[in-house]
């Protein structure tokens, strides 16, 4: 993406987290509004900024122009009755402004990127850590770089040390609660998170392909309760995918659950259920399949 930036460019545009502020614009005023009645009482920042580029590229020429912007993607609102971050920007409405930027899908930071900010920014600071204990923070974090600079600033501002003790793992709430509120929109999110603790159990990868079936297994007891059980739990994986990322859970993320699954009480019918997958699936190693 770097490359694609550019250097030679004479006007470079900057718009970081378009989520937020196109949501918030729906009740501002249009500054046009203020000269003139005659004028949209309201114009959505939406149509204000397509026409303000617009504007630009008549004065100048469009390779003498770059505009970069920041956004979030999630498909699926953390809060019931508000729109995700996805539906604020109201792409298919806007088309016209969205179309004119290329899309990059930028990696979610590693645990050696976390370990390495920790180290750069930490000794700025008047705030005391335990730097050997930085890994095991990159692996409580929730894989944003954000939610160490929220930490940092707030340990600062109590004039706390560093320690996984102080370390909130997550930006708005503890594993625990996001938890719950997973299972307060979909309530076989249940299921999906015992399926995700039972495949860690026998060590069993856990895929999209592995955790959904486990899920049905768990949640259902004959043909006809699967058979119902099968969209409903499709719709909150895809929910857990998206917001809670549960095909690659952080430490402390399946243990928020109140019980761990008893693993001898499934296992005949969990080891069926993996043969089964591993004669459809190259990715479940032969190995796994001794359990102990």
């Amino acid at each position: 993406m770097p490359k694609e930036i550019g250097t030679n460019r004479k006007l470079l545009f900057f718009f970081d987290d378009l989520n937020q502020k196109m949501y918030a614009s729906r009740y501002e005023i249009s500054p046009e509004a203020e000269k003139s009645l005659a004028q949209r009482f309201q114009v959505p920042l939406q149509e204000r900024l397509l026409q303000a580029l617009n504007k630009y590229e008549e004065l100048c020429e469009s390779t003498e122009i770059r505009v970069i912007a920041t956004a979030r993607n999630e498909r699926h609102s953390e809060d019931p009755g508000k729109p995700s971050s996805w539906e604020k920007l109201q792409w298919d409405k806007y088309s016209k402004l969205w179309n004119r930027f290329q899309t990059y899908e930028l990696r979610q930071p590693e645990d050696d990127a976390i370990i390495a900010m920790l180290a750069t920014t930490v000794p700025e600071t008047n705030i005391k850590a335990e730097t050997e204990r930085y890994p095991e923070l990159a692996r409580y974090n929730d894989s944003t770089f954000r939610n160490v600079v929220e930490n940092l600033q707030r340990l600062q501002n109590e004039s706390l040390p560093l320690t996984v003790t102080n370390y909130r793992h997550t930006l708005k709430d503890t594993w625990k609660n996001r938890y719950k509120k997973s299972v307060e929109k979909y309530s076989v999110s249940r299921c999906i998170y015992d399926a995700v603790d039972l495949l860690q159990q026998f060590d069993i990868p856990v895929y999209r392909f592995t955790v959904e079936p486990t899920a049905r297994m768990l949640a259902a007891k004959n043909f006809w309760q699967q058979l119902w059980y099968y969209w409903q739990i499709r719709k909150a994986t895809n929910y857990l995918i998206s917001a809670e990322r549960i095909l690659e859970p952080r430490d402390g993320q399946i243990e928020a659950k109140p019980k761990q699954v008893k693993a001898g009480k499934y296992t005949l019918p969990f080891t069926r259920l993996i043969l089964q997958l591993a004669e459809k699936h190259q990715e479940i190693p032969t190995s796994l399949l001794s359990f102990s």
